[in-house]
């Protein structure tokens, strides 16, 4: 058996684990849906996110302020719907 080292052993070591020619990828259905769960989830931290600086700026005023925050950046940010960055 031959040593390699460096950059030639990480190569010669992913060419060894990866797949062949003939073998199945993971299919294109389990990527997207992957993106799809993502993109929910994502959403879902957006409006809960929002709700939050909602109810902080409604209950404690002083602690947006504290942040660094006008309360028309405030404003701007708790109408935007959800999908929306």
């Amino acid at each position: 058996m031959q040593h390699v080292s460096g950059a030639a052993a990480i190569s010669h070591r992913t060419a060894e684990t990866s797949a062949s020619p003939g073998e199945a990828k993971a299919p294109p259905r389990r990527t997207w849906f992957a993106a799809l769960r993502g993109t929910f989830a994502l959403w879902k931290e957006r409006g809960r996110f929002r709700a939050e600086l909602e109810r902080r700026a409604r209950d404690d005023p002083y602690l947006i302020d504290d942040m660094g925050l006008t309360e028309k950046q405030v404003r701007a940010e708790i109408v935007k719907p959800f999908w929306q960055a």
